[in-house]
C-alpha cells in the first residue's frame, strides 16, 4: 500500500551511493555560502536601525514560535530550553521596547549564544540517542532535564551575575574573539550533527525515517552555514547578520517539518493504513469463506452452527439456512452407521468431537440430507479471542470421494500390471507372504509356477506387437479360467507369468494343475482372421521343501522354467538341489567370463602371444588339400581360465545366452586377421583364414562395417577372409541375412556355410545367396566310407556343390580311409586331426608354416 507521507523533493533526497550524497550536500554548502561571500565582499554594511530591529523581531518571533511548536510536537525539554533562550534574546535586542537602542549587544548576545549551542546540542542528539524504546527513554529524559536545567541557570547568571559571563561585543569595537570562536564552534557542532544525521538516514529502514533524518540533516548543514553569518557583522544593523536569521529560521522550519512528519503525520497514516488493511482483510475473509471449495463453518461453545458457507450446503445437500442451529453431530454418521468413522492408528471408534481438536485433518464419514454417506475430512480450530456472536470454533470439512478414488486407483496401479491387470511382482510377493503365514499355520505347503509362452517372439515379429499383447490378454483370461478362485495369477512382464496356488496335498496336486495349464494354452488362439498355436514350459518349485522367501521361490521357479525349456519345451519340471548348484556354477563361470574377457581385450598382442593365465586366445587348425598341402587355416576360439583350458562347448552356448558371444566375436575378427597378417609380413603363406561368426554377432546392424574396419586396420587381404555361418543363422532372418551377405560378397570376402545337412537343408537359399563354400558337418565324415546313408548322403552334397560352382570342405577327418574316399570325389578342401589338431599361433606357426615353402593361395 502506497504512503501518503511527505516524499522529499529529488534535490533534497539522499542518494544511496555516498560519493553521490557527499557531492550533493557539498555543493548545497556552496550555494549556502554564495550569500555570504557576496555580501562580505561588497561592503554591503548596514541597514537603517528601526527597519533592521522590525526584521530581526519578525525573524525572531517565527522562530520563538517555531521552538514552541516543535516543544508541542516532540514533547521535549530541550526544546522548551531553547525557546526560553531565544525569547531572552528577542527581548533583550535593542531596539525593543524596555531596551535603549544606543546600548550594546552584550545582554542579547549572552541569551543568543547559549541558544545556539543548545540548539546543534538537540541536533547532535537527534542523531546520537537511540529511539525511545526500553531503558533509552531514562538517557533522553535525562538529557532533556539537564537541558531546561542549563537554559534556567543560563537565564539566571544574566539576570543576578552578568559579570560571570564571557564579553562578546564590545561597543564601537563590534564582536569580540570569544564570539567569533564561540561561534565557530557552534557551526563545528553543527557540521558534525549533519554528518550523522546523513548516516542515520542510510541506516533508517523505513521511508518515514529516513525523511525525517534527511530534513534534520540539511536543517544542520544550514544551521553550520548560517553561523558563519554571525561571525561576519561589525554593526547591530548589518545585512548579514540578517541573513544568519534568515538561514535560521529556514533551518527550524525543517525541523518542525521533520517532527510532524515523524510524529503527526506518520502516525495518523499508519492508523489510516491499519484501518484501511483491516477492511481489506475482512473483505478477503468473508470472499473466501464464501467462495472457498472447503466447506467452513462457525461454531458456538456448544458446537451449533452459527454460519455455513455455500459449500457446506452443497455438499451435505441442504438448504440455505437449513443447517443454521443444529449441532455439528447431525452432519457425521457416527459408531452403529455405515461407513463409522475409525482412528487411523488403533480403529477405536470415534465417540466426541473433542479428539477433532487434536488430531488435525481427522477422517470421518459426512452424512447427507437424503442419508447416503462420503468421506470427509474434518479439521476444527478453537476461535479463542472471537467475540462475535459468542463464535468458539471454526469447523473446516472437505469431501475426499474423489482423493480416495484417485489414492485406491493408484494403489491398484502399483498393484497390477497395466496390460492384463493381473497383480505384478509387488502384488505377488505380498500374497506369497501371506501364503507362507498361512502355510505356517495350517502345516501344507504351496506352490509357485513359473509360466513363460514358447516362441512368443515369433507372434510380436510375424504380426505385430499390438496383436501379441492382444494374445497376453486371452492368455491371462484362458489362465484365470483353470485356476481356483483363492488362486493368484500374476504376471512379471512380457510373457512371463507367475501361478500361486496354496493348500496343496502334494507335488501331484501341483504337476495336475501345470497339466491342465498346459492344455489350456494348447487350444488356438484367435487373433484377427487367424488362429494362433502356442505353447508355454512351466518352473515349478514348493514351499516350504524348496526354500522359505519369496524372492528365492520366484528364483528357483525360474531355474525350473529354464530346465523345461532345455527338455523340449511346452512341459513342466520341478525344482531341484542340482539345478541350484548348476545355476551358481554358470553364474561363477558367467562372471569367470567377463573378467577373461576385459582381460583379453586391454593385453597387448605380445602378451597373447606368450599366453595369459587368465584370458581368451585363438588356437589353429590346418586345412589342406587331398594331397595334404595346407590351403588355409581355422581360427577356433579356447579359453584359459586360472591357467586351464576351458572348451568351447562350456562357454560358447552361454556367451551366446548372454551376449557376451559379440564383444568376444569381434575380438577373434580382429585378433586373426592380425595375426594372419603378420604371418604374410613373415614370408610365411598360409592362404586363406576361416573364421566362425555367431548369430547374434551376424545379426549387429554394423557387422559389415565391423569388418570392414577390421580389415582396413591389419591389412589382412579380404580375398584370403572366410567367414563361416550356419544354415539356421541365413533362414531365421533371410532378408536382412541375403543384404549382409551381398555387403560381404562385394568386399571379396568369402561365405561358408557351416555344419551344412544339419540344419533347415533347403537347396533353394544355395541359389538365392551368394555363398561360396559348404562345409560337410563332422557327423556325417566320421561315418564314412562306412555307412551306406551317410555316404549317399555326403555323394549328394557333394554333387551339388561342384554343379552350382561351390568348394566343399570336409570336416573331423581322422582316418586315412575317409580321406582317401574324400579324395576321389574330389573333396576340394579337408581338415581334422588326420591332418592336426588346432594348436596355439607359435605352435601352428613352427609345424604348418616355418618349414614349408609358400604354396600359391587355392584361388590363384
Amino acid at each position: 500500500m502506497k504512503s501518503t507521507v511527505l516524499r522529499l523533493p529529488a534535490v533534497l533526497a539522499i542518494p544511496a551511493n555516498p560519493a553521490a550524497a557527499t557531492n550533493r550536500f557539498l555543493i548545497g554548502a556552496v550555494i549556502l555560502l554564495l550569500p555570504l561571500v557576496v555580501l562580505g565582499q561588497t561592503s554591503a554594511g548596514a541597514m537603517p536601525f528601526v527597519t533592521y530591529t522590525q526584521a530581526h523581531a519578525v525573524l525572531e518571533g517565527l522562530t520563538v514560535a517555531l521552538s514552541v511548536m516543535i516543544f508541542m510536537l516532540a514533547w521535549s525539554t530541550r526544546g522548551a530550553g531553547i525557546a526560553m533562550l531565544n525569547m531572552a534574546h528577542f527581548l533583550t535586542f535593542p531596539g525593543m521596547p524596555g531596551v535603549d537602542e544606543h546600548s550594546g549587544l552584550q545582554r542579547s548576545l549572552s541569551f543568543w549564544m547559549p541558544t545556539q549551542a543548545m540548539t546543534a546540542a538537540a541536533l547532535l542528539a537527534a542523531a546520537l540517542l537511540p529511539s525511545a524504546v526500553g531503558n533509552a527513554r531514562n538517557l533522553i529524559r535525562l538529557s532533556g532535564t539537564l537541558t531546561l536545567v542549563a537554559s534556567g541557570l543560563m537565564l539566571g547568571l544574566e539576570f543576578l551575575r552578568p559579570d560571570w559571563l564571557p564579553v562578546w561585543w564590545v561597543a564601537g569595537s563590534g564582536l569580540t574573539s570569544a564570539k567569533v570562536l564561540g561561534e565557530y564552534l557552534i557551526a563545528i557542532a553543527f557540521a558534525g550533527a549533519t554528518l550523522l544525521l546523513v548516516l542515520r538516514a542510510w541506516r533508517d529502514t523505513s521511508a518515514e525515517e529516513r525523511t525525517a533524518s534527511t530534513l534534520l540533516a540539511w536543517a544542520a548543514l544550514i544551521l553550520s552555514i548560517g553561523e558563519l553569518a554571525f561571525t561576519l557583522y561589525s554593526g547591530v544593523s548589518d545585512w548579514v547578520a540578517l541573513l544568519g536569521h534568515f538561514y535560521r529560521i529556514t533551518a527550524f522550519l525543517l525541523v518542525y517539518q521533520a517532527l510532524f512528519v515523524h510524529g503527526v503525520q506518520l502516525p495518523y497514516q499508519r492508523m489510516a493504513d491499519s484501518e484501511r488493511t483491516l477492511a481489506e482483510s475482512q473483505a478477503r475473509y468473508r470472499q473466501l469463506f464464501e467462495t472457498s471449495p472447503d466447506g467452513i463453518l462457525l461454531l458456538d461453545a456448544d458446537h451449533r452452527i452459527r454460519k455455513a458457507n455455500p459449500s457446506i450446503t452443497r455438499m451435505f445437500g441442504h438448504a440455505d439456512g437449513e443447517l443454521l442451529g443444529r449441532p455439528l453431530d447431525s452432519l457425521i454418521a457416527w459408531d452403529g452407521q455405515e461407513g463409522s468413522p475409525r482412528l487411523h492408528d488403533d480403529h477405536v471408534p470415534l465417540r466426541s468431537l473433542h479428539t477433532l481438536t487434536v488430531d488435525k485433518g481427522t477422517e470421518l464419514t459426512g452424512k447427507r440430507r437424503e442419508g447416503s454417506h462420503f468421506p470427509m475430512e474434518v479439521e476444527l480450530v478453537p476461535l479463542e479471542h472471537s467475540d462475535a456472536d459468542d463464535l468458539a470454533a471454526m469447523c473446516i470439512m472437505r469431501d475426499v470421494t474423489e482423493r480416495k478414488r484417485l489414492e485406491s486407483q493408484l494403489v491398484h496401479q502399483a498393484m497390477h500390471d497395466a496390460l492384463t491387470d493381473l497383480p505384478n511382482r509387488v502384488l505377488l510377493l505380498d500374497r506369497m507372504e501371506q501364503a507362507r503365514l498361512y502355510a505356517q499355520r495350517s502345516g501344507t505347503p504351496f506352490a509357485v509356477m513359473f509360466l513363460d509362452l514358447d516362441y512368443f517372439k515369433r507372434i510380436n515379429d510375424s504380426l505385430g506387437h499390438q496383436q501379441g499383447d492382444l494374445l497376453l490378454k486371452q492368455v491371462s483370461e484362458r489362465l484365470s479360467s483353470v485356476l481356483r478362485e483363492d488362486d493368484t495369477l500374476a504376471r512379471l512382464g512380457g510373457d512371463e507369468f507367475v501361478i500361486l496356488r496354496a493348500g496343496l496335498e502334494s507335488g501331484a496336486d501341483a504337476s495336475r494343475m501345470a497339466e491342465d495349464l498346459l492344455n489350456a494354452l494348447g487350444q488356438p488362439f484367435r487373433l484377427g482372421e487367424q488362429d494362433v498355436y502356442i505353447g508355454a514350459s512351466i518352473g515349478i518349485t514348493l514351499y516350504p521343501d524348496d526354500a522359505q522367501a519369496g524372492e528365492t521361490l520366484l528364483r528357483n521357479a525360474d531355474l525350473a522354467l529354464y530346465q523345461a525349456k532345455a527338455t523340449g519345451r511346452n512341459t513342466f519340471h520341478f525344482f531341484s538341489r542340482e539345478m541350484d548348484r548348476e545355476a551358481q556354477e554358470r553364474l561363477t563361470l558367467e562372471t569367470q567370463l567377463r573378467r577373461a574377457i576385459a582381460i583379453t581385450q586391454t593385453a597387448s598382442p605380445q602378451a597373447m602371444a606368450t599366453g595369459l593365465h587368465t584370458g581368451l586366445e585363438l588356437h589353429y587348425q590346418p586345412q589342406v588339400r587331398a594331397d595334404g598341402q595346407l590351403v588355409g587355416a581355422e581360427a577356433l576360439l579356447r579359453w584359459r581360465n586360472e591357467g586351464q583350458l576351458v572348451m568351447p562347448h562350456r562357454f560358447i552356448p552361454l556367451a551366446e545366452e548372454n551376449g557376451l558371444i559379440v564383444p568376444m566375436g569381434a575380438w577373434v575378427l580382429r585378433e586373426a586377421c592380425r595375426q594372419a597378417r603378420q604371418w604374410l609380413d613373415e614370408g610365411l603363406t598360409l592362404g586363406s583364414m576361416a573364421i566362425n561368426v555367431s548369430a547374434r554377432q551376424f545379426r549387429q546392424h554394423d557387422f559389415v562395417e565391423q569388418v570392414r574396419q577390421v580389415l582396413e586396420e591389419t591389412g589382412w587381404p579380404a580375398a584370403r577372409l572366410e567367414l563361416e555361418i550356419t544354415e539356421s543363422m541365413i533362414m531365421e532372418a533371410p532378408q536382412e541375412a541375403a543384404s549382409a551377405l551381398r555387403e560381404l560378397a562385394a568386399l571379396g570376402v568369402a561365405i561358408a556355410v557351416d555344419d551344412f545337412g544339419t540344419g533347415y537343408s533347403s537347396l533353394a537359399y544355395l541359389k538365392t545367396f551368394q555363398v561360396d563354400r559348404l562345409k560337410i558337418d563332422q557327423t556325417f565324415t566320421r561315418a564314412l566310407p562306412d555307412d551306406p546313408d551317410n555316404t549317399a548322403i555326403v555323394n549328394a552334397i557333394m554333387s551339388m556343390a561342384h554343379a552350382l560352382g561351390l568348394r566343399v570342405v570336409a570336416e573331423g577327418v581322422e582316418t586315412e580311409a575317409q580321406r582317401a574316399w574324400l579324395s576321389l570325389r574330389e573333396c576340394d578342401v579337408m581338415q581334422g586331426w588326420l591332418f592336426g589338431k588346432a594348436l596355439p599361433a607359435a605352435d601352428f606357426e613352427s609345424r604348418f608354416l616355418m618349414s614349408k615353402r609358400p604354396q600359391a593361395h587355392p584361388a590363384d
